[in-house]
């Protein structure tokens, strides 16, 4: 089973290839990580084409979602009983 502490960071580095539709996506857990990726490239060498983009999102455990689910639902349920 896979679990996750709540309030979770990660970084997700994508890279688009001029010479091709797809991208390569990787998710890492810390900024480190991701510049060691960045100095991969680096070594591999970038084409000036490729577009490199790196996003922080929130990594969510079943705890918050379970959480954020039951407080919609209470939402949807108290705006129905005022309806």
């Amino acid at each position: 089973m896979f679990t996750t502490h709540n309030n979770m960071n990660v970084y997700v580095v994508t890279i688009k290839y001029p010479y091709s539709d797809g991208e390569l996506v990787s998710v890492y857990d810390s900024m480190d990580a991701v510049m060691n990726r960045l100095e991969m490239c680096r070594l591999h060498g970038v084409d000036e084409d490729e577009e490199i983009t790196i996003q922080c999102q929130e990594l969510i455990g079943l705890g918050k979602s379970q959480e954020r689910l039951d407080n919609v639902r209470k939402y949807h349920n108290n705006k129905n009983n005022n309806d």
